[in-house]
């Protein structure tokens, strides 16, 4: 990707996770109302939140942004039990609306995941990771779907082949990962590049093998129905990409 298209996609991301949001804010000039939204981990693709916060660009349209990092199934509890408002846990939410819960998916920017598996340098084949621990979320999380899908890619058996581990979050993986706690992690940018400079090993990538919402908004039908009137207005000022 160019450049100039990596800048566009960033400019689409913010625009549309932005706008997505707004659906749930009325922009009467009424004092900011606090609003709780989860993320998986402090990554790029979630930068233009913090971003946003900080240039007060979420204040303007009298939203208090107050952006939490947990576990995909943490975050869909909490939305669930309407703790937070929205989520970015697009693929758990995915997931958990096929199972009949009442959630929707406002928006996605990705259908191909940006996770890789990142392997210690030690490992030269499939064969080396046999027996290992390998990090991932949630057991029946979002990373550690990706992470079968490419162990299974690779001629091993997810089940027997290795010792899938949850962790925390990303961060958490990459530690593991650093301190030869586990010999395998499935990380996202820019932790595959800082641990790549270390010497660490790309094992595979997520998006080779499996097309996945991993970035977008999530929210509940009762959320919607609660906050989205005033956005009307918002959206007829024609603000975009």
């Amino acid at each position: 990707m160019t450049l100039s298209g990596a800048m566009k996609t960033r400019r689409t991301i913010v625009a549309q996770t932005f706008l997505a949001l707004l659906l749930f804010v009325g922009g009467d000039g009424s004092a900011a109302e606090r609003f709780y939204l989860s993320i998986p981990g402090p990554s790029l693709s979630y930068a233009h939140m913090f971003y946003g916060q900080e240039k007060g660009f979420f204040l303007e349209e009298g939203l208090d942004l107050q952006v939490l990092v947990v576990r995909g199934q943490i975050g869909i509890s909490s939305l669930l039990s309407g703790e937070i408002d929205v989520s970015c846990h697009a693929g758990s939410g995915f997931v958990a609306a096929l199972r009949g819960l009442p959630l929707k998916v406002i928006s996605v920017v990705r259908d191909r995941p940006h996770s890789e598996l990142i392997v210690a340098p030690s490992i030269h084949s499939p064969a080396d990771l046999k027996g290992k621990p390998v990090a991932v979320g949630s057991l029946e999380g979002t990373a550690a779907v990706m992470t079968r899908r490419v162990l299974q890619a690779k001629g091993l058996d997810p089940q027997k082949d290795v010792l899938t581990l949850s962790t925390e979050n990303t961060a958490v993986r990459y530690q593991s990962l650093l301190t030869g706690k586990v010999a395998g992690a499935m990380l996202i940018p820019p932790l595959t590049h800082l641990a790549l400079e270390q010497g660490f090993k790309l094992f595979g990538r997520a998006r080779d093998h499996m097309r996945y919402m991993q970035t977008g908004v999530v929210s509940t039908d009762a959320k919607i129905k609660q906050k989205r009137g005033a956005s009307c207005a918002f959206f007829a000022r024609g603000i975009g990409p």
